[in-house]
């Protein structure tokens, strides 16, 4: 949590990309109990974002790696939660559509 805290902090450049941030640790700290319902909101509402991009799982180039070890069926997991916790919070993500990688970074720029 606190890596993301002085992620989100240390940033003075717009825009700002994220991979994973302060709502992301919030999720793991509230399942695992670590935080309560009124703390994680604080925390929240002191780290705002103007837009949440989504990249949905892609079943045609997932692959699995020494990194990545996990199937499919949980990238989809991991998704859904991911994308639950993010409305959950206020957000409304914006799932970035599957396409090549520039017209995926056209599409992020001209909704930013």
């Amino acid at each position: 949590m606190r890596r993301e805290q002085a992620a989100y902090g240390a940033m003075d450049v717009s825009p700002r990309f994220y991979e994973r941030g302060v709502v992301d640790a919030v999720g793991g700290m509230l399942s695992c109990g670590e935080l309560d319902a009124i703390a994680a909101r604080q925390i929240i509402d002191a780290h705002p974002y103007q837009h949440v991009f989504i990249f949905p799982p892609w079943a045609q180039i997932y692959t699995t790696d020494a990194e990545r070890d996990h199937t499919f069926d949980h990238a989809v997991g991991v998704y859904q939660s991911t994308r639950n916790l993010y409305l959950h919070f206020g957000y409304a993500p914006i799932e970035v559509p599957a396409d090549t990688p520039h017209n995926r970074v056209e599409f992020i720029l001209d909704h930013i």
